[in-house]
């Protein structure tokens, strides 16, 4: 089901937004942009610090206020949150942490993006497990691809939510179905779905999740958070330590050499030492926005756009522009490098931000985009396959 926007809603988005009043801004798969409301707890959280002279009082009372809002964003609870700085480093407490058996295998796609695929192959290289992979596919990623090469001997599955690369946005249910089944684990970099297109890692038999939370999630670089599912988290070896990996390294003072710190019990253990605080205080704002607007409000929205562009472009739009087995408003128009110029001044006369790549152009639908958008969107990539 997809539908627009109420009209308070709507309201609210531009009160919200007020820079892109103007133009088209389809940029979200490389960067997101901060509400107002987030814009202001930067400059607030910098303010206290200073008015505080260095007060850490309530940093906890945020980390944790982060932790709940991203298990209610992902259907988790917030003992199986940690905050990280970024996929990778949630990607890393798992492909170092968890205890591979080198004789099974873990699948992936071999055009996953490197956040998901270095860890992986390096650790397939170390002959911590077998490699399995999926070779590019014409029609983008589906579920059926990965499905078909899991048997008893897989252990994992890496993907991501939706490929950075095309768009295709695979059936993480299928999978994660075939992956319960196979009693392997599903594991999702889900940076280019959250705060668009709604993930349950419970309905899903997600494992371990990775996320920035630059994108979708609107908040600057430097901060996001890796979901491991309760069961699991006892079993990963935190591959580093800090002080708030732990219950006692401080208070009372731990260090006697003696024995072993006491980890925590939950997601925690994985954070290590400090944390990127501003971001953790403009994520709590970011994320009460998205609460506002309501997560299955804003994946209809956003599918709504999508439908509306491809009316706008006419028939075979959708088999020409959605990859794998659903769409999840990320598309990719691609054109001849040598136009590559061509290309930036038509989106530039239409006023699109997108992400201008030596041979496509991509946009990522959000939030804040319209119906008329999707018809000057319609228009441009219409003058980029007239090349």
């Amino acid at each position: 089901m997809s539908r627009e926007f109420t009209a308070e809603k709507k309201k609210l988005i531009e009160k919200e937004f007020p820079s892109l009043k103007d133009v088209t801004y389809l940029n979200t798969c490389l960067v997101g942009i901060p509400p107002l409301r987030a814009q202001e707890a930067y400059r607030t959280e910098i303010e206290e610090l200073v008015d505080s002279h260095g007060s850490e009082d309530d940093f906890d009372d945020r980390r944790a206020a982060a932790r709940e809002d991203l298990a209610w964003l992902i259907g988790a609870e917030p003992e199986e949150i940690a905050l990280t700085n970024n996929t990778t480093a949630g990607m890393d407490v798992i492909s170092l942490g968890y205890p591979w058996d080198p004789d099974r295998e873990v699948v992936v796609y071999e055009k996953e993006h490197f956040a998901n695929l270095a860890d992986v192959l390096l650790r397939g290289h170390e002959g911590r497990y077998r490699l399995r992979t999926v070779p590019p596919k014409e029609h983008g990623l589906k579920a059926d691809d990965i499905i078909s090469q899991i048997s008893e001997k897989t252990q994992a599955v890496f993907i991501s939510s939706i490929q950075y690369s095309d768009g295709a946005m695979a059936d993480l249910k299928k999978i994660g179905d075939a992956c319960r089944q196979a009693g392997a684990l599903l594991i999702v970099d889900a940076i280019q779905s959250l705060g668009r297109i709604r993930i349950d890692v419970k309905e899903c038999n997600i494992a371990f999740l990775a996320s920035g939370c630059h994108k979708g999630l609107m908040v600057r670089n430097g901060l996001g958070f890796l979901y491991c599912r309760k069961d699991l988290i006892e079993k990963i070896r935190p591959y580093h330590g800090g002080h708030m990996s732990f219950t006692k390294a401080i208070s009372p003072y731990a260090h006697d050499f003696q024995g072993i710190l006491p980890w925590h019990t939950d997601a925690r253990r994985f954070e290590g030492g400090n944390l990127n605080d501003p971001g953790v205080y403009a994520l709590h704002a970011s994320m009460s926005l998205l609460r506002e607007l309501g997560l299955t409000e804003i994946q209809e929205h956003i599918l709504w756009l999508q439908d509306r562009f491809l009316h706008y472009c006419g028939e075979g739009a959708y088999e020409k522009y959605v990859r794998g087995d659903l769409p999840g408003g990320l598309m990719i128009f691609p054109f001849n490098a040598a136009y590559r110029e061509k290309v930036r001044s038509i989106a530039e006369k239409h006023r699109i931000y997108g992400t201008l790549r030596p041979d496509n152009f991509r946009v990522c639908l959000n939030i804040y985009n319209t119906e008329e958008q999707m018809k000057d969107l319609a228009a441009a990539t219409g003058e980029i396959a007239a090349l």
